[in-house]
């Protein structure tokens, strides 16, 4: 069977963290070093996309190896996911940031929430941003296509 690219997401209770590892933030820097070294690479915040596809027993193993290797996971996981990825990730941090900032220099001078709205969808136009529609189109051929 083979794998698809997955994604690992995970909240910790950080005051836990802090009466374990006597600090609130360490063990989310441990974490980001054992998935370095595990192939597993850091995408923002608490997220991670593994370097190669993994079957879900594979993804498994790879969260039961990091709570083994970690016991101060046992109290302190409040939640972890591991979701399938496509074959392409969309950063649309640009678009939402500049869609964000065309919109909070119009909204000051709009009279409705219709205007603010054309003013950001404008400014995402600008910016040559993938419409709304044609992100979901591709987002859902790209679910059709995972496998478990």
């Amino acid at each position: 069977m083979s794998g698809q690219y997955r994604f690992f997401f995970f909240d910790f209770d950080t005051a836990e963290m802090g009466r374990l590892l006597n600090s609130e933030t360490k063990g989310y820097s441990i974490v980001r070093r054992w998935f370095k070294k595990n192939d597993v690479t850091h995408i923002q915040g608490s997220g991670y996309r593994s370097k190669n596809p993994l079957t879900k027993d594979d993804a498994l193993a790879v969260v039961r190896k990091l709570g083994a290797e970690n016991p101060w996971l046992a109290t302190t996981v409040k939640s972890f996911v591991v979701t399938n990825a496509g074959k392409k990730d969309y950063d649309f941090s640009d678009a939402v940031r500049n869609a964000a900032a065309a919109s909070s220099k119009n909204v000051a001078g709009a009279n409705d929430a219709e205007s603010a709205a054309a003013s950001a969808q404008k400014a995402a136009e600008d910016q040559k941003a993938v419409p709304a529609d044609e992100f979901v189109k591709t987002v859902e051929r790209e679910v059709e296509n995972v496998n478990e």
